[in-house]
């Protein structure tokens, strides 16, 4: 087994930095030994679901993590030390990175972490209450960003995730412009917020005579703090030969050409090196790789891979599955006999009534009731307010969908099949598509997130 595993690998869905596919990052870390991969992808999770799927058929452990910016305004004294970009200005428009913000990866350990970091990425993006941000002081663009209030509310005193200050850091970054003073004042600012426990002072090294130098700090201020110093490489890119696409990558983001004073990026940096030239590399320092298998060998998350999970809305919201299981079968009838003016108990045998209890019996199955009872409540919401709304797509070849309300077409009348929609074989998650009238879509969306909160 190796001695070491990667914390923070960038995939593909790393836009405009990552290179590697999830399956073959899975499979490069299988066949180095790895018991686990982490991977901390820019700005986001959208891949987060896949690799834990691959990582599950390969059998070793995926660690959940995002790599996000910090704004600079959230960090005190911060611009003696500020990295700007040093090139002849941009190739076409503003730059995608205007002012070089620290960066910060957060790795989740637990289920709860995972949620945690979920949060801390909406907020990020300015989209956690639900509707984006329109200014952001320094962030033209809208850059995702946080701010010491995102990390408060959303991280700070969470337990299950641990803050990996890496290359880009804020802590890193006063280090390597010679302010240690300021560096530890700001290490200990996080400690306020989280356990020491929960920190970790990144090292690397890519052939630079500065990296060990860089590296001799930062193990000073872990040791001298009680911070964990681990190993973070980060590896974007598999061989050698993709270095330039990783430039050509960079010079994307950051709108600039590449030439003699682009890339920024050293030679070896976001390579997937070797992992024995690696351990040797850290030989004085064998702790920093150890650690990263503690932190893996401490990772719970379930990810409920194959499993539905369903939101749960209305009356029902803290209900068990059997009795939103009854409610729909209660609903449906009651709808039947008013839409339909079938009453189920009098005639068993009619077509609409098999029909629809053939349509609860695979809902049932799948445990889907409180679903259907979801949408249901929210098509109620809306037309409560007088606003327009319909159902498209293969939903409306449910019988169940149009005794609750929520589509308006009849399928027994026009002959259509709720297997277009659902059937016992499917084993994802069925969508039901609303339509609201243009010009209040985002009223519905302030009026949902209001009656049901934002974490919903």
């Amino acid at each position: 087994m190796s001695s070491f595993i990667h914390l923070a690998a960038r995939s593909s869905y790393s836009h405009r930095e990552g290179l590697i596919h999830p399956d073959e990052l899975i499979a490069h870390a299988v066949q180095a030994k790895m018991p686990a991969i982490g991977v901390a992808d820019r700005d986001g999770l959208a891949g987060a679901v896949r690799l834990a799927k691959a990582c599950n058929r390969a059998g070793i452990t995926y660690i959940p993590g995002v790599d996000l910016a910090v704004h600079d305004a959230a960090l005190p004294g911060w611009k003696r030390a500020r990295e700007r970009t040093q090139h002849g200005g941009c190739a076409i428009g503003q730059p995608f990175i205007t002012n070089g913000a620290p960066r910060i990866t957060v790795i989740a350990t637990t289920t709860r972490g995972l949620a945690a970091i979920c949060r801390l990425t909406s907020a990020a993006h300015g989209l956690y209450e639900g509707i984006p941000l329109l200014s952001n002081t320094g962030n033209p663009r809208r850059l995702p960003m946080l701010t010491t209030a995102d990390i408060q509310t959303h991280i700070g005193g969470v337990a299950g995730l641990v803050v990996l200050f890496g290359h880009q850091s804020p802590i890193i970054r006063l280090i390597r412009a010679g302010l240690h003073d300021e560096a530890k004042t700001e290490a200990r600012r996080w400690m306020h917020w989280l356990h020491p426990n929960q920190l970790a002072l990144g090292i690397a090294y890519h052939g630079d005579q500065a990296d060990h130098h860089l590296i001799r700090a930062t193990c000073a201020l872990g040791d001298a703090l009680g911070i964990r110093v681990v190993l973070n490489q980060v590896p974007r890119f598999l061989v050698p030969e993709d270095d330039i696409i990783a430039d050509v990558l960079d010079a994307i983001r950051e709108q600039v050409r590449v030439g003699a004073t682009y890339p920024r990026r050293r030679p070896s940096e976001g390579l997937w090196d070797d992992p024995a030239a690696i351990e040797h590399t850290f030989a004085e320092r064998p702790d920093a790789l150890q650690y990263t298998l503690v932190l893996s060998e401490q990772v719970d998350v379930d990810w409920r891979l194959g499993q539905n999970r369903v939101p749960h809305f209305g009356q029902w919201d803290t209900a068990p599955t059997n009795t939103s299981t009854y409610a729909l079968a209660e609903l449906s009838r009651i709808g039947m006999i008013e839409r339909l003016g079938i009453n189920p108990d009098e005639h068993p045998n009619d077509p609409a009534v098999q029909r629809l209890d053939h349509e609860l019996r695979i809902v049932t199955a799948r445990g889907l009731a409180p679903y259907f009872l979801a949408v249901s409540a929210i098509v109620q919401r809306i037309r409560e307010q007088d606003i327009l709304v319909a159902c498209r797509g293969s939903a409306a070849s449910s019988l169940i969908a149009y005794t609750l309300r929520i589509s308006d077409v009849n399928p027994m009348h026009y002959g259509l099949i709720m297997e277009r929609f659902l059937h016992e074989y499917r084993t994802d998650l069925p969508d039901i598509d609303l339509d609201v009238e243009s010009h209040r879509r985002e009223a519905v969306q302030r009026d949902l997130i209001h009656t049901w909160g934002a974490n919903r």
